[in-house]
């Protein structure tokens, strides 16, 4: 497993440290957007700005995208097939995402259609930031 995030990390232009391993090993197993904070404790003996700059990397070089969902906490997934540009600088999300009022998870939806507007001539759309808020299947 470990070799094989090493080569995943390296193909993606990113040095595979043993903290960014460490990180990637766990944050892949998340099926939603995950917090700093959630990282931190299941990582109790690495520092929280060590994982910051991990998170931060990771984004800068296209795997993971942050989501802000009003809650305070920015949070974190793993980029989908709608994210445009790959290892760019902080590309383009184009997906929905959805946080469930009871049990606070986020989800990233695929578009259904084209789930976003298009900007009326001369305008440039550099970022979206599309949140429903509502009640999960889980929950429900």
């Amino acid at each position: 497993m470990k070799q094989k995030i090493e080569e995943m990390l390296q193909s993606r232009g990113i040095t595979p440290t043993p903290i960014r391993i460490l990180v990637y090993e766990i944050v892949s197993k998340y099926k939603v957007a995950f917090s700093i904070n959630e990282l931190e404790e299941l990582l109790q003996t690495v520092d929280r700005s060590s994982i910051f700059r991990t998170l931060s990397t990771f984004e800068d070089y296209g795997l993971l995208h942050a989501i802000d969902d009003g809650d305070g906490h920015r949070k974190y997934c793993f980029r989908t097939d709608c994210c445009a540009g790959v290892a760019s600088s902080r590309p383009q999300c184009r997906h929905i995402h959805f946080t469930c009022r009871i049990c606070g998870k986020t989800y990233c939806i695929e578009p259904q259609n084209n789930a976003f507007p298009p900007l009326p001539d001369g305008f440039l759309g550099e970022e979206t930031n599309y949140i429903v808020k509502g009640i999960c299947k889980n929950c429900r």
